[in-house]
């Protein structure tokens, strides 16, 4: 048996070695071959008619759009349009050999101008019959996956059609948003400026949903530091057209449309993939293999072979198999541990840890933003008394009504509620001043009375009430999120020698 996987291998490398000598015109001939060894594609420049030519040459300006704060696609940044479509033109530049003018404005602004004739090219827009009344457009350039974005906390939102009826952030021109509202209608829309703005309306609870690309989501997600919001993908439909984005050129320069698509057809993947890794993302598996070299190609092939027959010879395959019979943990598993990392067991709030991690990015966020953050500390005033009186049983039955309380009443205002520990439990409230916080404050007190839970040991009244300290400060680096947990304790610790069942507030923005 050795002997014969030996004479394979013999016999590979000699096949290998006849094959390096032979020129690669002869091998690529064979369709296998040319399949498994296909040569990256040399840079071609755009053939124009003399046409084509003559009126590029007659018109050296051609005003191109450039939108504000459509990021990573389209948007400005240190005053300068940036962005993966903002390199695509510049691509088409050098293989047209001109320069485009770029004209920045918002979305809305745009479509007004280029309607108007006052620029030439607006693109990252999405083909309808209404838009071909006045654009020529080419193929798609790029395609986005829809997303839903959502308040982490909002437990009714977990796929795109519990977005219905609910407040949505929109901005005006957006066939996303004129789109998906339909497939999903909304109660309220609530009209913000930009992405950005749209994603801070959810975060503090003036608007509940928002549609936009994932990619586009994130990036402003991402960079903002805004951690309680979630992204649902949105599955396209065969009837859907708004996640592929054209170029369009006004009506009456049908011309300068097909140039645009002519050259576009020009621009190979080798060329795309630096675009794609430095505003998307890592480049596809596909875009990888193109970027390697013919030699490291053929010697994949080689091993690959190579490899066939040793893993044949060894039985590998029952190794893997065995290896897989032997998982600890399947994928379930590990999702059931990561809630469990971030989840209390009793009340279903976030636990400390979380609550460390989800305060230290808002400490961020908020020291990047230069806007105030609110901090509540609540416990239950009394509550030793509770257990001893009801027993422990009762007491978790209790701290669980009063969690339920505390993550309704906190939703709408984006606040994100935990258990800070025991009877404690804790508030953050992003972008929210002290007047607000009291606000907040006051209404959780009144709904915990509300509730009627019988307390006849309670020094304050015979039923369950709470006493509450808050601290609203301006976030520096000089500073961590310590200090905001400090001085909030420091104010329940006043609530609770002024009576308990109180609000209390120690202001140090």
């Amino acid at each position: 048996m050795k002997k014969t996987a030996l004479k394979g291998i013999l016999i590979i490398v000699t096949l290998f070695a006849f094959l390096a000598t032979i020129s690669l015109g002869q091998y690529l001939e064979k369709p296998l071959l040319h399949t498994l060894l296909e040569l990256p594609k040399s840079k071609i420049t755009a053939h124009l008619s003399e046409d084509e030519q003559r009126w590029l040459a007659a018109h050296s300006v051609i005003r191109v759009s450039n939108e504000l704060d459509w990021a990573p696609f389209d948007f400005v940044e240190d005053g300068e349009p940036a962005g993966y479509c903002i390199d695509y033109f510049r691509l088409l530049e050098s293989k047209l050999g001109i320069q485009f003018v770029f004209v920045t404005d918002t979305w809305a602004n745009l479509l007004k101008r280029v309607k108007a004739k006052e620029i030439d090219v607006i693109h990252s827009i999405v083909e309808t019959e209404e838009r071909k009344q006045f654009l020529e457009f080419t193929e798609p350039f790029f395609s986005v996956t829809p997303g839903i974005v959502a308040r982490l906390n909002d437990d009714e939102i977990n796929k795109p059609e519990d977005a219905t009826n609910r407040k949505l952030a929109v901005i005006d021109g957006y066939l996303f948003h004129e789109e998906l509202s339909r497939k999903y209608p909304v109660k309220q829309q609530v009209q913000v400026a930009s992405p950005m703005e749209a994603l801070e309306a959810i975060s503090s609870g003036r608007a509940d949903v928002y549609y936009d690309s994932v990619g586009v989501i994130n990036y402003w997600r991402n960079k903002q530091f805004i951690t309680n919001l979630k992204v649902i993908a949105v599955e396209n439909s065969d009837d859907d057209n708004f996640s592929d984005y054209h170029i369009a050129v006004r009506k009456d320069w049908q011309i300068l449309r097909d140039i645009l698509q002519k050259t576009m057809d020009t621009i190979g993947e080798h060329e795309l993939m630096p675009l794609r890794k430095k505003w998307i993302g890592q480049p596809s598996a596909n875009e990888i293999i193109s970027s390697h070299s013919l030699a490291w190609k053929i010697f994949s092939v080689f091993l690959f072979v190579v490899l066939g027959i040793l893993v044949w010879n060894f039985r590998l395959n029952a190794t893997v198999k065995n290896f897989q019979k032997t998982r600890a943990m399947d994928e379930k598993t590990i999702s059931d541990l990561e809630y469990i990392s971030r989840i209390d067991g009793l009340t279903a709030l976030f636990n400390r840890r979380h609550l460390d991690f989800i305060l230290t990015m808002e400490w961020e966020r908020h020291c990047h933003l230069g806007t105030k953050l609110s901090l509540i500390i609540c416990d239950i005033d009394y509550f030793k008394q509770f257990n001893d009186t009801y027993g422990h049983q009762a007491g978790d039955d209790c701290l669980r009504q009063v969690a339920q309380v505390l993550k309704q009443e906190t939703q709408a205002d984006g606040g994100i509620a935990a258990r800070y520990g025991g009877e404690e439990f804790v508030i953050v409230l992003p972008n929210t001043d002290s007047t607000a916080a009291i606000a907040i404050a006051q209404k959780l007190r009144g709904a915990i009375s509300a509730k009627q839970i019988p307390h006849r040991s309670s020094l304050v009244k015979p039923i369950v009430s709470m006493s509450f300290g808050i601290a609203t400060v301006y976030p520096n680096q000089s500073n961590n999120p310590d200090q905001i947990i400090g001085v909030a304790d420091k104010a329940l610790y006043q609530s609770k020698r002024e009576g308990r069942d109180g609000v209390k507030l120690i202001d140090q923005s």
